[in-house]
């Protein structure tokens, strides 16, 4: 069988592919810069790679080896996403939260989507490998992987008292002398 050339494969892409691409790195460089953001877009990252995870799961053909992926894929990254942990967030007064500007979720943004533009390209030369057990393996351990940094690691550096009531805001507690 030939093997397509890098401008075939390139060519052969779907275009909706392209600006994806180009909003993973931006999305990627801006969390490079310091930033202020609501408590709750903390989560938004994390949640989409732990649902595109699940998802990549469920579509698959759910076989042992998939399975096991996605378990040894979570578990490392757990440990990873545990070994990395960012600099806490400063909680601010407001409730906002302010984050120190981070070059990894960069990273794990374009391993994210590389990994599946991957899988992708190898399944479009070799239909085979839909039931090779090593390429389930790693295709649902990836996903798995950077879905379960990104969490941990997002969830470690949370500031203390986050999830309080009125965190970060002050309150004033006024009094009335009674006579």
């Amino acid at each position: 069988m030939n093997q397509p050339s890098l401008i075939d494969i390139i060519t052969h892409t779907p275009l909706w592919v392209w600006p994806l691409l180009a909003y993973t790195l931006y999305t990627g460089w801006r969390m490079t810069r310091d930033r202020t953001i609501a408590r709750w877009r903390v989560f938004i990252l994390p949640a989409i790679a732990v649902t595109f995870a699940v998802v990549n799961l469920m579509t698959g053909g759910n076989t042992l080896a998939e399975l096991a992926g996605f378990a040894v894929g979570t578990g490392l990254g757990a440990f990873v996403g545990l070994l990395v942990a960012r600099r806490p967030a400063r909680l601010l007064e407001d409730g906002r939260l302010a984050l120190a500007g981070d070059w990894l979720p960069v990273i794990l943004l374009i391993g994210i989507f590389s990994v599946k533009y991957a899988q992708g390209v190898a399944l479009a030369i070799d239909r085979a490998l839909a039931t090779n057990t090593l390429f389930l393996f790693a295709s649902a351990a990836a996903p798995a992987m950077f879905a379960a940094v990104l969490l941990v690691r997002s969830l470690r550096g949370l500031p203390s008292g986050m999830f309080r009531r009125n965190a970060g805001r002050s309150s004033e507690v006024k009094y009335r002398a009674q006579s």
